[in-house]
């Protein structure tokens, strides 16, 4: 053999040439005698010289995400993983975005679905990640992170382990910065992403690209996983040697890593290789990948033109379906052969209509069908009748309308990388594809919107004016960091409104007696699952009334709602979510035996923290915290658990369903290491759970003595302990007065714990529809005052307290106006917040329409400034001129729609939420500022560090 002859590899239809002076050909021509195909991109490998074709090429990054590589988790800084990130920043995804090779993210993304249906092997094996600095242990996949501290102050939720949409799954943030728009997002559900239907394959085939490039995060597993069982399946699979490392089990490196990838011969190129290799191709390629797009990006006049005829001037119908056309997005299109063809038209009323081409009824109109890309914006003229070979292949199964095709026109063009699968993933960068392509998404929207107009009209037949107040507001302090708004006039500034609550108590001094609007709320905050900085809640006020009639009339409208929602009907299960359809309400009311999903109750707050150790109740939970009355039998077990001398001792048990004493003790052991510091170590003690365990001595509660049952008769609530139940104590300090926080520690962990045995399958929480699913609660007579925290804005007074609300809120009853005058945080206010399933969904109050009352609260109680005071004379001045007694209530809508649509996060239910950052990745907000836009404002930019 010549050093420059070429030995075919494989078969005819799949086949490598080989020479001795070129090394592999992996550049697939159509045939082994077919021109070579230029341009191509060599590449020097641990062993041989190779050659790959751009345009059929694709580097696959795995796994590099927050879960991984995040410093907040406790991950090293420094080491390989963060010089992988540095190289590929640097040489790899460069050359490829050069070259014109796609990025594909092929990256952990779990539905519940894909946790129930998971190897109990896999979901555990997580657990004992070890590589952090520092004692750490994260949990299985699936369990919840917790809150995480970012060094500059904000508070971060880590979210549910490789969870889809949490923040542990995002992509970490230097790759994330270099992400565009047409890279390729995969979400996986196994250590291979070429496992479980993930779509990786269809998107491949689809784009003809047959080499991959592989880089990314556990190079023993998830990228030698997907390594090998991508060249099981075909493709040509190099390793970058450069590009991979391990976070979890670094003693485990398998040898597929390095010396046998696709070629088995150690074919391993390096990221900085791949970036020499692409400054070396010839000027003609760099000329059709570089400089074309450019030419692409700036369309010569003609061919705005020519997309203007093509696209434009089209004859819409002005009722879609009227004179036979019909307008929407195409599918994907289904060939039964060179004349058959069939293909779904999502209408613009979201109906779906089977469109069916045939080449025998109109050959030029089924040639355009065939080409126009799924997924394009078409005008369709259809007719009702079919043709006798489609009649033959129609599915008559099929409950969708079809008609078929007449003619068709696309009214624009899609992007070629447009790849669109059940599962494919798109990030927040593409956010209007997310809405389009993710069904649950617009399902959310969609539902808001119904409720919305539900709740409205509600109002409005109460009598309620929608009446709408300033945005652009002025600086008060009201408990919260505000948005400022600088302006032309120097040193002067609009503050966003933090709610219309001052507007709205100037409207009732006006004589408007019931007041609406759906307003924009803008509080400068740390953002969390359920807070964005900017928010809608529905504010309401009414003149001449107080809590009993807002909780009256808040009670209508939701319910009223609710009743429309019926549980048989109502609710789909859609990508492992459960999504109420519009489609699917009723018009006939409920019948007498369907079953109600909600409930309405109320608590005072004190009872609310006893009960619940909440002031956010999710009544879901079952069984409540009760406090021992006779602490003297139990010193011992007492001494075990706290060091205080005359503690409180709370408990609450759990019946677990399924569940041995066994299994029930290794579930008690993780969950107790797992906890937070805060919880599972508190100044008073820590939390001590029993197991049931009637093979035991005293069944287990030996530790409580004899007299265990008298605890177990009154934590039970009448109810049997059984073998495997928990029996959960905590101590705290006896409250010496009013208790002003929102929670204790034995609530928190109530809470948690019943988050983690459902998680579990040893508790079960209901379904979204089903009865007690949606548990309302409206909690009272909370505090007035409250001692404020260190950094908490508060009211920016001296006292050293803070409104528990806002600061006009009014006392409870006169009793509580008099403790103002000694001491004040014993006060009670006429405060109610409404919580749904333990989240706040509304909070409100009846307001202080005294003036006097007002002003002794700001100068008197809380010690604010007469400057600060003097902020509010607009409020002093409309309280004076006679405002009737009043009271209020904003719901929050956001997390209502959230929660009723089966969603921790309102991220999901808002069109375009803002990160965990604050920053909308979509359109690219906030943006930097230059010193020549501060200028007119008599602002400028200083250096960092400076005060």
């Amino acid at each position: 053999m010549k050093s420059d002859e070429a030995k075919i590899i494989g078969g005819e239809k799949n086949f490598w040439l080989y020479s001795k002076a070129n090394g592999f050909d992996l550049t697939h021509p159509d045939t082994p005698s077919s021109h070579p195909i230029y341009p191509r991109i060599p590449l020097c490998t641990t062993k041989e010289h190779i050659a790959i074709d751009p345009k059929k090429a694709a580097l696959v990054v795995i796994d590099l995400q927050n879960y991984f590589l995040s410093p907040l988790l406790g991950r090293p800084k420094e080491g390989v993983g963060m010089d992988l990130v540095v190289r590929l920043v640097k040489h790899a995804i460069p050359a490829c975005r050069k070259a014109g090779i796609p990025i594909i993210w092929l990256e952990w993304g779990l539905t519940q679905d894909d946790i129930d249906g998971m190897p109990p092997a896999i979901v555990k094996g997580f657990a004992a990640d070890t590589k952090f600095d520092g004692p750490r242990e994260i949990g299985h996949l699936g369990s919840d992170i917790g809150p995480l501290k970012h060094p500059d102050g904000r508070v971060i939720e880590g979210g549910r382990v490789l969870m889809r949409g949490e923040w542990n799954t995002a992509t970490y943030s230097p790759l994330a910065e270099v992400a565009e728009p047409d890279d390729i997002w995969v979400s996986k559900n196994r250590l291979s992403g070429f496992w479980g239907g993930t779509g990786i394959e269809d998107i491949l085939q689809e784009r003809g690209i047959r080499t991959l490039l592989f880089s990314g995060a556990n190079t023993d597993q998830c990228v030698g996983g997907s390594l090998q069982d991508a060249f099981t399946k075909g493709w040509d699979c190099l390793m970058l040697k450069d590009g991979e490392f391990t976070s979890v089990y670094t003693t485990m490196v398998l040898p597929l890593g390095r010396c046998s990838s696709s070629l088995r011969r150690g074919v391993c190129a390096s990221s900085l290789a791949l970036l020499r290799a692409r400054q070396c191709l010839p000027r003609s390629f760099s000329q059709s990948s570089v400089v074309a797009s450019k030419a692409a990006a700036r369309p010569a006049p003609e061919e705005i033109l020519n997309a203007w005829d093509k696209y434009s001037n089209a004859d819409v119908p002005l009722e879609y379906g009227s004179q036979g056309r019909q307008v929407g997005f195409l599918g994907k299109r289904r060939n039964v052969s060179k004349s058959l063809s069939f293909a779904d038209l999502t209408t613009p009323s979201g109906e779906i209509i089977q469109i069916c081409s045939d080449a025998g009824n109109d050959p030029d109109a089924h040639s355009l069908f065939r080409q126009i890309p799924a997924n394009s914006p078409v005008l369709v003229d259809v007719q009702n009748e079919a043709t006798d070979a489609s009649r033959e292949a129609l599915n008559e199964t099929s409950s969708k309308t079809t008609v078929y095709l007449k003619d068709i026109r696309a009214l624009n063009s899609v992007p070629q990388t447009l790849i669109v699968t059940p599962e494919v993933q798109f990030p927040p960068t593409k956010r209007h594809f997310q809405i389009r392509f993710h069904p649950e998404l617009q399902a959310r929207l969609k539902f808001r919107s119904w409720l919305k107009a539900e709740l409205n009209q509600g109002l409005l037949k109460k009598g309620f004016t929608d009446i709408e107040t300033p945005t652009l507001f002025k600086s008060t302090p009201e408990g919260a960091r505000e948005f400022l708004v600088p302006t032309r006039q120097r040193g002067m500034a609009y503050a966003l409104n933090q709610s219309p609550q001052q507007y709205k108590q100037i409207l009732m001094a006006s004589g408007i007696s019931r007041y609406m609007q759906w307003a924009r709320c803008y509080r400068d905050e740390d953002s969390r699952a359920d807070r964005q900085p900017e928010f809608t809640q529905l504010d309401m006020e009414w003149s001449f009334a107080g809590a009993q009639r807002v909780r009256q009339d808040v009670n209508d409208i939701v319910l009223a709602a609710l009743e429309a929602l019926r549980p048989a009907y109502s609710y789909q299960d859609m990508r492992g979510e459960r999504v109420p359809i519009l489609t699917e309400i009723p018009d006939a009311p409920r019948t007498p035996d369907e079953p109600i999903a909600h409930e309405f109750t109320t608590l005072k707050f004190q009872d609310s923290i006893a009960a619940y150790g909440s002031d956010k109740p999710d009544l879901r939970i079952p069984n409540k915290i009760h406090a021992l009355p006779d602490l003297e039998p139990y010193q011992q077990f007492i001494s075990m658990i706290t060091h205080l001398e005359n503690p409180l001792i709370e408990a609450f048990t759990f019946p677990l369903e399924g569940c041995s004493p066994q299994q029930a003790r290794e579930f008690v052991i993780k969950f107790m290491d797992e906890l937070p510091t805060g919880l599972g170590e508190t100044p008073d003690g820590k939390p001590q759970v029993l197991v049931c365990d009637s093979s035991k001595p005293l069944s287990g509660f030996s530790s409580l003595g004899f007299e265990f049952q008298n605890v177990l008769d009154l934590v039970s609530e009448g109810k049997e302990i059984n073998d495997g139940d928990l029996v959960i104590f905590q101590a705290r300090e006896k409250p010496k007065g009013q208790y002003y926080s929102g929670s204790t520690k034995i609530g928190e962990i109530r809470s948690a714990l019943w988050k983690a045995l459902v998680e579990a399958g040893y508790m079960t929480k209901p379904r979204l529809g089903d009865p007690g699913s949606l548990q309302f609660v409206w909690v009272t007579d909370f505090p007035m005052f409250k001692p404020t925290e260190e950094g908490e804005p508060g009211q920016e007074g001296a006292a050293g307290i803070a409104a528990s609300h806002h600061p006009f809120t009014a006392p409870l009853s006169k009793a509580d106006l008099e403790l103002l005058f000694t001491e004040p945080l014993e006060a009670k206010s006429a405060a109610y917040d409404l919580v749904l399933n333990g989240v706040e969904v509304g909070g409100g109050s009846e307001r202080i329409h005294i003036a006097d009352v007002q002003e002794f609260i700001m100068r008197d109680i809380l010690k604010m400034t007469d400057k600060r005071i003097g902020d509010f004379a607009h409020l002093f001045e409309a309280l004076r001129s006679g405002c009737p007694p009043h009271a209020g209530f904003a719901l929050g809508f956001d997390r209502l729609v959230a929660l009723m649509t089966d969603t921790s996060t309102v991220r999901d239910v808002m069109a375009f939420p803002k990160t965990m950052k604050g920053e909308d990745p979509f359109v690219k907000s906030p943006s930097k500022l230059s010193n020549e836009q501060l200028a007119p404002y008599g602002l400028q930019l200083q250096p960092r560090g400076n005060k």
